[in-house]
């Protein structure tokens, strides 16, 4: 479809659920209540690999005071997320006052009046309090910023990390797989923290909200990590904005805000109101087509008939580069 205003989107998916008749023009209340929609509706198919059509990679630079100090000690956990706030009550000294801990973590950095620089958050009683590294400087109530050891978006899932060794030769950096942990294999291991070296082998990503958490054995301190995810559906911000995507996700939007607002056409003035099991079909057929093109790639295979998916097969990175099995 050739690049449209959002407000075109919207315009169509209320023609097609009965909302407006034709050759109406739509009110700016009906056409915002169709973009309010249109951000409920990406938030959901954000949560599914499929619906995402790309696979960008961000590179974060590892540096001493970059991980969470934490239970683990430094250098095992890094935080990924945006940057979010949190009221507290200072009282001149390390602990402040929380009466909502939600996404708060042991290590994580905290900025705020009062707060000296470098703080992270040393202790959580859910809902009540934090105890801070340093005291604070001044009481009171204030609005605290927590930052991430990494800033960016948050991944709903990590499809692969690489370990970037850039010490040797920071503009040719080393490419190394990290292989990937379950919940349950991380705990398996009996000691995460020993004295850092610049080459981790296996990761963990523990998906928590606002920001999430990477967990890297053994502990890493220097060099980068090169982080792959699934790219997020960004809806529009205004109804003048222009919104292009690759093909099909025009009749994604349409036929699924279609859907969305369809319940809200039940007034009997409303005219040439498409049966909701129609709309619920096409917006389902929709997805499917994208969700057909976004799907991984099937694994090549070799003439023994095994699969070519890893990197163990050809070269054991660790074993050759740190005397420590991949």
């Amino acid at each position: 479809m050739a690049l449209i205003t959002a407000g075109d989107y919207v315009y169509q998916a209320l023609r097609r659920c009965g909302q407006l008749r034709p050759g109406a023009t739509a009110g700016t209340d009906i056409l915002q209540d169709g973009l309010d929609a249109w951000k409920i509706l990406w938030d959901g198919l954000n949560a599914k690999r499929t619906n995402a059509y790309s696979i960008p990679d961000a590179i974060y630079p590892i540096g001493s005071s970059t991980s969470l100090d934490g239970i683990y000690g430094e250098n095992v956990q890094f935080s990924i997320g945006p940057s979010f706030t949190v009221d507290l009550t200072l009282q001149t000294s390390v602990t402040a006052l929380c009466t909502n801990t939600a996404g708060l973590n042991i290590g994580q950095t905290i900025t705020g009046s009062g707060i000296p620089a470098l703080t992270t958050i040393q202790g959580i009683s859910i809902n009540t309090s934090i105890t801070l590294s340093a005291a604070a400087t001044t009481s009171g109530a204030i609005t605290g910023t927590v930052v991430a050891s990494f800033t960016g978006p948050r991944p709903e899932s990590i499809i692969r990390m690489n370990l970037l060794l850039t010490s040797a030769n920071p503009t040719q950096p080393t490419r190394i797989p990290l292989s990937p942990m379950s919940a349950e294999e991380w705990a398996r291991i009996p000691v995460v923290q020993f004295n850092a070296i610049n080459v981790a082998t296996s990761f963990y990503y523990d998906p928590q909200f606002p920001q999430g958490v990477i967990n890297v054995f053994p502990p890493l301190n220097g060099n980068s990590l090169e982080i792959f995810t699934w790219g997020f559906l960004t809806p529009p911000t205004s109804l003048t904005q222009t919104y292009s995507a690759p093909p099909g996700y025009a009749e994604v939007v349409i036929w699924n805000l279609a859907r969305e607002l369809w319940p809200l056409a039940t007034n009997s003035v409303f005219v040439n109101k498409l049966p909701f099991q129609f709309i619920c079909g096409q917006a389902a057929k929709a997805r499917a087509a994208v969700q057909a093109v976004n799907a991984p790639s099937p694994r090549m295979r070799n003439d023994f008939g095994g699969s070519l998916k890893s990197t163990r097969a050809v070269c054991d990175w660790g074993l050759l580069l740190t005397g420590t099995p991949y």
